[in-house]
C-alpha cells in the first residue's frame, strides 16, 4: 500500500484476511504478491476469474498485458462500487 499510496495500510494485511475470511460469500483469500506486478500469486493459482475495484484502471490493464502471455483464458471482473461517496477506502 505503500508504495502505491504513499501511506501505510489502515489494518495489517492478517487483519484484512481475516475480515475477508468472515464474509460468507468469500471462498478463499490470498495476500498479494511482495513484488509489485509480479502476479506470482496468480501464476501459482491460476484462478479462472480475477475480481478487481471498479476504480483500478491500471491495474486491470496490467493484469491484462501479463495474463495475455501468462494465463490467456483468466477473466477480469470489474467490481461495482458499494456506496462509493461514503465508503471509499480513502474516506474511511
Amino acid at each position: 500500500v505503500r508504495g502505491l499510496k504513499g501511506r501505510a495500510p489502515k489494518e495489517n494485511a492478517e487483519a484484512r484476511v481475516n475480515a475477508l475470511k468472515r464474509e460468507p460469500s468469500v471462498f478463499d483469500v490470498v495476500v498479494g504478491d511482495r513484488t509489485l506486478g509480479s502476479y506470482e500469486v496468480l501464476s501459482l493459482i491460476k484462478p479462472d476469474i480475477v475480481g478487481i475495484g471498479y476504480d483500478q484502471d491500471k491495474l486491470e490493464e496490467s493484469i491484462c498485458a501479463w495474463a495475455n502471455v501468462h494465463l490467456p483464458s483468466l477473466e477480469i471482473v470489474r467490481l461495482k462500487p458499494f456506496q462509493p461517496e461514503r465508503y471509499k477506502s480513502s474516506k474511511l
